[in-house]
C-alpha cells in the first residue's frame, strides 16, 4: 500500500496521536519538550527529540506535519509556522480513496 511519505509530529505527548497516523507513513519523526514524554515515545518505538528546536532538521524533510495543542501553547508561533513550513515538502498529497475515510464523498457503485 502507498504512504504518505514522512510525518514530522511536533509536541507529540504521548504518542496516542501519533500512534494513530503512524500506519500512514513509511517515516515517523516526533518532537516533545517534556522528558518523560519523549522517554514515553522512544518506549512506543517512535524516533523521538527531546526539543523544541525544529533548525536540527532539514528544509524540505516532511511530507506531512501534525502540529496538536502547541501552537496555542508555545511563546512565539509565528516563529513556529515558519519553522513548520521551511520543513514541509511542497509535493501535493494522493488524493484520497474513494470510501475511505479521507474520501469526501462515497462513490455509488
Amino acid at each position: 500500500a502507498d504512504t504518505l511519505g514522512r510525518l514530522l509530529d511536533v509536541g507529540a505527548g504521548d504518542g496516542c496521536c501519533t500512534a494513530k497516523l503512524a500506519p500512514l507513513f513509511h517515516s515517523v519523526s516526533c518532537t516533545e519538550v517534556s522528558r518523560p514524554a519523549s522517554w514515553r515515545l522512544r518506549q512506543r518505538g517512535f524516533d523521538a527529540h527531546l526539543t523544541a528546536d525544529l533548525d536540527h532538521f532539514d528544509a524540505g524533510a516532511f511530507d506531512v506535519i501534525s502540529c496538536l495543542n502547541v501552537l496555542d501553547r508555545c511563546t512565539h508561533p509565528r516563529a513556529l509556522l515558519a519553522s513548520l513550513h521551511r520543513l514541509a515538502t511542497r509535493a501535493p498529497l494522493p488524493p484520497a480513496e474513494p470510501g475511505t475515510a479521507e474520501g469526501h464523498e462515497r462513490q455509488a457503485g
